[in-house]
């Protein structure tokens, strides 16, 4: 009785010596990892810095154009030497005008891009139009109906040279509209010429053709002829390359 009762005591001191040195090992894990935590709070508080914009710096962004109301007219006017990222990335420097103006309640709303040859290219639009400067760079905007905006990266005169690299036709006029797109506004340069030809390669026949062109890609969109296309050839002698 006396060798069980020593034994009992023996186990019973073991267990309790065990116990105290897992409680004392865990704490100090928990110390541990408490001050590691702390040890990344203060890492990430004094590393990680807010990001500004995509690119990490900052930039000061201001509209220098924007329509105004004058006298109960809507009136605007602006001609500068614009630096801008074209739908390639590139940075591209151009004379660009926009004009505003009301008559007898029609809002006329008109942007022109001298070539380097002199000559402008003019196009109309019936949205509002808005050029803001983010940095050194501009950006040319067009309001939708749903309040957002689309970036011009595809000015008119470029616009204007795959209009007619697409239709192949005369007399090109283009604009700038808004159309929907599974009821989403979208902002396209809107392009119709006439293309001369023989139908049934015997009589002369003029055929209307229309194309929309992505502002911001460039990428010519919803190409549209008369459904009898097919049967119309080419008239080399009066075709516009």
């Amino acid at each position: 009785m006396k060798k069980l009762m020593i034994l009992l005591f023996f186990s019973l001191l073991f267990i309790g010596i065990f116990a105290i040195g897992f409680v004392l090992a865990d704490n100090d894990y928990a110390r541990t990892n408490s001050s590691d935590l702390k040890i990344k709070e203060v890492v990430k508080d004094e590393f990680v810095e807010p990001i500004k914009n995509s690119s990490g710096k900052r930039n000061d962004v201001r509209t220098r154009f924007e329509e105004k109301v004058k006298d109960g007219k809507i009136e605007g006017r602006f001609e500068e030497e614009i630096r801008f990222i074209d739908e390639s990335g590139d940075v591209v420097r151009k004379r660009v005008k926009i004009e505003v103006k009301e008559e007898n309640g029609i809002i006329i709303r008109k942007i022109r891009v001298v070539t380097k040859t002199g000559n402008e290219i003019e196009i109309e639009s019936k949205l509002q139009i808005r050029e803001e400067i983010e940095g050194n760079l501009s950006r040319i905007k067009i309001k939708r109906s749903d309040g957002n905006e689309t970036e011009l990266k595809v000015l008119p005169d470029r616009a204007s040279e795959i209009a007619r690299e697409q239709l192949k036709a005369r007399n090109v006029s283009i604009e700038i509209r808004e159309i929907r797109e599974r009821n989403i506004p979208k902002v396209v340069y809107h392009a119709e010429g006439d293309r001369h030809g023989k139908f049934l390669g015997i009589f002369k026949i003029r055929a209307r053709y229309e194309a929309q062109i992505n502002p911001e890609t460039g990428e010519a969109i919803n190409f549209n002829g008369p459904w009898w296309a097919f049967l119309i050839t080419s008239d080399s002698e009066s075709e516009l390359s």
